[in-house]
């Protein structure tokens, strides 16, 4: 199957694609015991919003990357916590506190794939650290305590300063199937907050903020966060797959056979617009290439018509074929394209049309990195239920299973946060959609633990594919279970 990319309807990251500011080192001055204390310590009365924003504010970094912004909280560890979609696909990530020290190159520790949540560290900057745990002795929050977000919402200036806004909580959403709770306030959210802190009157974290819903800000739990916190720490973290560094090859063979029917080549990133050939060994190996963030796309001609822009819902395609371009290998098999100045492309070679094995050497006119270890297309066994994460350069993940004629089966899938689709395709199934519900993206999974079923009904005897489709740039998990 060619990947697709899923949009995210309402449900959307509040992390700011803004460009990265200039990083420049200063000093910091200490926070006092008074104030550190009073984000950790319970008080009988509740804060004013400026002893609140006083005592948090020095330990919410700004985090940027090469792609965008989002927010993260210092702990006492030295160690700091953010969204994993601030983050990804990036290895490292750079930390700017509020009048004080921007530390470049902080590695990204891990990630937790089922709650959204990345480390990064650890850093040593004059500012006391926030317990994620403080919160858990106040006793449980209920609908109509008042919270406040902190953090970078659409933040520009080269010397951030962290923003307050105050609201309620408006809803506590339990997720029991993944064991976690997210709390929904009303408190203004804005690109750049992911990643922030929502805390009490208190000053203590309740939460770390995350998506936005229809105007609502979604935060998971502090204590759910501290588990992950604890987890990735431990080495227990989901598997991490960031971009790799611009050193590479321009030339090497990728082998395809049934299991892993797909390879990708990565290019490395240039600050100037490039024209790029591809020679592939076999002329009629299919091709596309895709910005893993800008959506340009380049395939090669009778790749995408028959099999990605038929598989897409009517309305989809109009949208799909204006970022598309089809492009013909020359006799010899080479692919010309454009590479626009600071993307990050992709290019899959592949799927196998006859499933047999065979290698197909390339030559390319600029470095790429060959793409190991996606995880091969996985069986299926009717009523067990199978967990996977989908990273950066594995936007789906294909299951087998073997099915007669007219035999049904129900496809549930089911992930505690973000957007996911599925796709079936298999013998006897029109791409261009004259069986209803295969090898077509179908509605996407709501958020916060709710489930997608689909029904299919094979139209022939042999082996089916059922694939696992989600955004591009975002790390999900997610439960399947086909029944």
């Amino acid at each position: 199957m060619v990947p697709a990319v899923v949009a995210a309807a309402a449900l959307t990251a509040a992390c700011a694609g803004s460009s990265r500011p200039d990083a420049t080192l200063q000093g910091t001055a200490p926070v006092t015991a008074a104030a550190a204390g009073a984000a950790t310590k319970a008080t009988t009365a509740a804060l004013d919003p400026k002893a609140i924003l006083a005592a948090t504010k020095r330990a919410v970094a700004y985090v940027t990357n090469p792609t965008g912004s989002g927010s993260g909280v210092l702990l006492p560890s030295g160690y700091v916590v953010t969204n994993a979609h601030v983050v990804q696909p990036f290895a490292q990530a750079t930390l700017t506190f509020p009048g004080g020290a921007t530390v470049d190159a902080v590695p990204v520790v891990g990630v937790d794939a089922w709650t959204d949540i990345a480390v990064l560290g650890p850093v040593r900057v004059q500012a006391a650290g926030l317990d994620l745990g403080a919160a858990g002795d106040a006793g449980a929050l209920e609908q109509g305590d008042r919270v406040y977000l902190i953090g970078y919402p659409d933040e520009t200036e080269k010397q951030p300063t962290p923003t307050i806004t105050q609201g309620i909580v408006a809803r506590i959403r339990a997720v029991p199937e993944f064991g976690t709770t997210f709390l929904q306030t009303d408190a203004t959210i804005a690109g750049g907050q992911s990643g922030g802190a929502l805390v009490d009157d208190h000053g203590r974290v309740v939460g770390i903020s995350g998506y936005s819903l229809d105007g609502f800000g979604i935060a998971l739990r502090s204590q759910d966060a501290a588990a992950s916190v604890e987890r990735i720490l431990a080495g227990k973290g989901s598997t991490y797959r960031p971009l790799p560094d611009n050193a590479g090859v321009i030339t090497g063979t990728l082998h395809l056979d049934a299991r892993f029917p797909v390879r990708q080549l990565y290019l490395a990133t240039s600050k100037l617009e490039r024209t790029v050939t591809l020679k592939l060994s076999d002329a009629a190996a299919p091709f596309q290439s895709f910005d893993l963030f800008d959506g340009t796309m380049y395939a090669s001609n009778g790749l995408a018509e028959a099999e990605y822009l038929n598989a897409l819902p009517a309305e989809r395609q109009a949208e799909e074929r204006q970022q598309l371009t089809l492009v013909k290998p020359t006799a010899d098999g080479t692919y010309t394209f454009t590479v626009a100045a600071d993307s990050f492309p992709v290019v899959y070679v592949g799927p196998l049309k006859d499933g047999g094995a065979h290698d197909v050497s390339f030559t390319t006119g600029a470095p790429v990195q060959i793409v190991e270890g996606l995880d091969a297309l996985a069986p299926l066994s009717l009523g067990a239920t199978t967990e996977g994460v989908l990273n950066s350069f594995d936007s789906e993940r294909g299951y087998t299973i073997a099915l007669r004629k007219g035999q049904a089966i129900n496809t549930k899938l089911a992930a505690p946060m973000g957007s996911l689709a599925v796709s079936i395709e298999g013998p006897g199934i029109d791409p261009a959609g004259g069986t209803p519900g295969t090898f077509t993206l179908t509605d996407e999974t709501p958020f916060a633990g709710s489930s997608l079923d689909v029904r299919f009904t094979a139209p022939a005897d042999g082996t089916f594919t059922i694939y696992v489709v989600g955004q591009e740039d975002v790390l999900v998990g997610y439960r399947l279970t086909v029944s």
